[in-house]
């Protein structure tokens, strides 16, 4: 992907609607075309970003809500960040929201939290500023991890999915 794009500074994402971007305005749509893009917009979780943690994105995944944080800093020092989080009982994004793992593509970790069925982006929201806030001091933090720390870390590490 950093291949492809420009990664360098900041850039609006916008997320889509439905899979009608990926084609030219001017294509033929044939049935099978047709067919294909209405199947994968059947697919789509609905999904909005967070406002007060940039890159962060709440999905609807049906039985459950999530929100997902794609952060460019050093993942090993990500993990930390939540670790000390963790070790404190202040991994919570927000009232009821549960820290439940992440995932690591193309460099880029991306910490999830599952929020209470109903709850939609607007709890995230409500607490977003103090949780990044909590969130960016710990990942600022060097200090070795405490031993209570350590052994949280074993179980935030085990919770990684890699992409690829």
């Amino acid at each position: 992907m950093q291949d492809v794009l420009d990664l360098s500074g900041d850039f609006e994402i916008q997320v889509q609607e439905t899979f009608e971007f990926w084609l030219d305005p001017s294509a033929e749509r044939t049935a099978e075309i047709e067919q294909a893009i209405s199947q994968a917009n059947d697919s789509i979780m609905q999904t909005r970003p967070v406002a007060g943690l940039p890159h962060a994105y709440w999905v609807d995944a049906g039985p459950k809500e999530h929100v997902r944080w794609v952060l460019d800093a050093d993942e090993e020092k990500v993990i930390d960040a939540v670790t000390r989080l963790h070790a404190r009982r202040e991994s919570a994004l927000c009232e009821g929201a549960k820290y439940v793992g992440s995932f690591r593509a193309e460099g880029l970790s991306i910490p999830v939290w599952d929020l209470p069925k109903g709850a939609g982006a607007e709890a995230a929201e409500a607490e977003a500023e103090s949780f990044r806030a909590r969130f960016e001091e710990a990942l600022a933090a060097t200090e070795p991890l405490t031993t209570l720390e350590r052994r949280a870390r074993g179980g935030i590490v085990a919770r990684q999915v890699t992409l690829r």
